[in-house]
């Protein structure tokens, strides 16, 4: 599994649809399932935004259902470009990178030998 990371710009936005913006495509625990990060920040009249989602389908799901989304603000569909990265980088958003299991036991780790042991053990000089 891939992570997908969403770039979103909108140009020519006002206060008023910024607000909108952010009621349509909420932050943090208003995210829809499978979005692990969202982002939104203004850079003078354009708004930026950054999403990262959990596998491709999500993605593809999301930047489609977009028109219905952003219908009540008024804002036309947004420049997008989306790209994936290695499952590798979930580890910061708490997802297991595929193929890595958790270890049923700890490892165990021999204790240090002596100075002592470790010269009787090369034998004699």
């Amino acid at each position: 599994m891939s992570l997908v990371v969403v770039h979103l710009r909108w140009d020519g936005v006002d206060p008023e649809q910024y607000e909108q913006l952010c009621r349509a495509l909420p932050e943090g625990p208003g995210s829809p399932p499978g979005c692990l990060a969202r982002q939104r920040r203004r850079q003078g009249s354009a708004v930026l935004g950054t999403e990262v989602w959990g596998d491709e389908w999500q993605a593809e799901l999301f930047v489609a259902d977009l028109d219905d989304l952003l219908a009540p603000t008024g804002l036309g569909r947004p420049q997008v470009v989306a790209f994936a990265v290695p499952d590798c980088f979930g580890v910061s958003y708490g997802v297991r990178p595929a193929g890595v299991r958790r270890p049923a036991s700890a490892p165990v780790v021999p204790h240090p030998r002596s100075p002592a042991d470790a010269r009787s053990a090369r034998g004699p000089h």
